[in-house]
């Protein structure tokens, strides 16, 4: 016999189609329920209960009217139970119930019903039984592989300081500034600036600085370093660095080496010719030191603590990647509401994987005249 409770109809549906296949009869609970009628019921061995999923178990007006009445000859009961995603523990309680019934339990299936509560939401639309993925899924992904995740970021981490460490030479800066003033006569000797030659002088500064970069003043830097350094205008050039502060009249000249001691050295020659060279140069305006250079203490790069945190990060990033697409490209079934999800089938039954604790079994074969023949007989 089949006992059915049904709010939406869904159960009720449900255990309509399963009484036509299993030809049993149907009880409606609902009208015994509403009746208060806890009357016996001849039931037969075998009994399915189908009902909805109510805060992941059955209802608990059903599971207090099955206490309540007799359920003559009833020996097995099977739980099916629709729901809009999943059940939870619902199994653990059913068992109970028949625990407290003494009735043999033989499970519980839950069944995947469309949405049809639309107080609040929209009717389902065609298709709308594709699988989906959304952002929650993902996360919950995430969080579940998150062991990984962690361990990709801290190899990726481990990876980037080892070749920051042992691998990339260090590099050093030391730096020169300047300031520009426009007029090498007037405004130094009277001690007097206006707003005009503060302008002259910015729009000077972005001048110097292409003259501090050009091969004159390379040149003149060279000379100054001696014929004691070994290297080219080209050499130089890659080490050089003139920038413009903004909003100000500041040049600032940065030398870039492995060596602190030679980079200090190349910023000072710096420090010595461009005064001169540029008034050459130009005929105009001058510069004026504001810091002379000094011999670096701390390395500008690799910056080995910065560099493995982005590691880690990117280790993370990749790790996930790989998992998300790997989660999205598998389309192995692995639970019966996988099938009901894809193919928007229902799953009726499941063979269960048994492992035999002895070696007594046996296989079967088919002989050429077509009968089965145990290979113990």
């Amino acid at each position: 016999m089949i006992f059915w409770f049904s709010g939406t109809g869904n159960s009720k549906y449900a255990a309509q189609r399963m009484a036509e296949a299993l030809n049993e009869p149907l009880l409606c609970m609902n009208d015994r329920i509403k009746a208060h009628d806890t009357a016996a019921v001849e039931t037969g061995e075998r009994l399915v209960i189908v009902t909805p999923t109510y805060a992941w178990r059955i209802p608990r007006l059903v599971r207090d009217w099955l206490l309540q009445t007799e359920l003559r000859g009833a020996r097995q009961a099977w739980f099916v139970m629709t729901c809009g995603s999943e059940i939870g523990s619902a199994d653990r309680y059913n068992r109970e119930l028949c625990r407290a019934k003494g009735l043999s339990c033989m499970g519980t299936a839950q069944i995947v019903m469309p949405e049809n509560y639309i107080a609040m939401f929209g009717v389902p639309q065609a298709g709308s039984g594709k699988v989906e993925v959304t952002l929650l899924d993902i996360l919950k992904l995430l969080l579940s592989k998150s062991y990984w995740l962690l361990l990709a970021g801290v190899l990726a981490g481990a990876c980037v300081f080892l070749v920051t460490t042992f691998l990339i030479t260090p590099t050093y800066e030391s730096r020169v500034s300047f300031y520009v003033y426009n007029s090498s006569n007037n405004s130094v000797q009277s001690g007097t600036i206006n707003n005009g030659d503060l302008q002259a002088a910015e729009s000077l500064a972005t001048t110097y600085s292409k003259i501090l970069a050009s091969n004159s003043i390379l040149d003149a830097v060279l000379q100054e370093l001696g014929p004691d350094v070994s290297l080219s205008r080209k050499s130089l050039s890659g080490m050089v660095s003139v920038s413009v502060i903004t909003d100000t009249q500041l040049l600032e000249v940065v030398i870039t080496s492995t060596d602190p001691a030679f980079a200090c050295r190349v910023a000072g020659a710096f420090a010595k010719v461009a005064p001169t060279e540029i008034v050459r140069i130009t005929k105009a305006g001058g510069v004026e030191i504001v810091d002379q250079p000094e011999i670096p203490t701390d390395k500008a790069s690799p910056r080995t603590v910065f560099d493995a945190a982005i590691g880690v990060i990117i280790g993370v990033m990749v790790a996930a990647v790989i998992v998300i697409l790997r989660t999205l490209a598998d389309t192995t079934i692995y639970l019966p509401e996988d099938i009901e999800n894809m193919v928007g089938i229902t799953v009726l039954g499941q063979i269960p994987d048994i492992n035999s604790a002895d070696d007594n079994y046996a296989y079967w074969t088919v002989t050429e005249e077509g009968a089965a023949k145990n290979e113990k007989e």
